[in-house]
């Protein structure tokens, strides 16, 4: 396992990474790569989360078992970015993500539960369901959705990493 006393340089590298996913994301602007774009987005939310428990470790506050799920498990960082974004659902209303009558509860779980799926589609051709499943068939809305809440995780993992060692 991570020594407590690395965990701060591994957030650090762990940041890195998801803004070069988040980059390189952002950076596709055919409509046919759009998928390719969510899963980058997604992953970088992945990374974030990485950040945040390595952050958390660094200060002896994250326990070891949660930690070694970060790195192996998907479900977990979606959870750990859901909590994040759910503190911040202001940042939902104010970028039109907050549709009338939608529970912004409701629409972190939802991703939450289809951000593994998501990503998976984005990044391969399946069939199910007696049909085709195309990366480029993945919504604006998931594109858009996964971009913000990339943002907010970044946004984070920044102020966790570098903005802790600008001093």
């Amino acid at each position: 396992m991570i020594p407590q006393s690395q965990a701060s340089e591994g957030a650090r590298h762990a940041y890195m990474n998801a803004q070069s996913l988040y980059k390189a994301a952002t950076r596709i602007k055919v409509p046919e790569l759009q998928g390719l774009a969510t899963s980058l987005y997604i992953l970088s939310c992945e990374e974030c989360a990485k950040v945040i428990s390595l952050a958390k470790h660094s200060e002896g506050i994250e326990d070891l078992e949660t930690l070694k799920l970060v790195f192996h498990r998907h479900k977990i960082k979606h959870e750990i970015a859901g909590d994040i974004s759910t503190m911040l659902h202001g940042l939902l209303i104010a970028t039109g993500h907050h549709k009338e009558g939608c529970n912004i509860s409701e629409r972190i779980s939802t991703w939450i539960s289809r951000a593994d799926g998501v990503k998976q589609r984005g990044l391969y051709v399946d069939f199910a369901d007696n049909e085709w499943k195309l990366p480029k068939d993945i919504s604006m809305d998931d594109r858009a959705f996964a971009k913000l809440i990339c943002q907010t995780l970044l946004a984070m993992a920044k102020a966790l990493t570098v903005g802790k060692h600008a001093a």
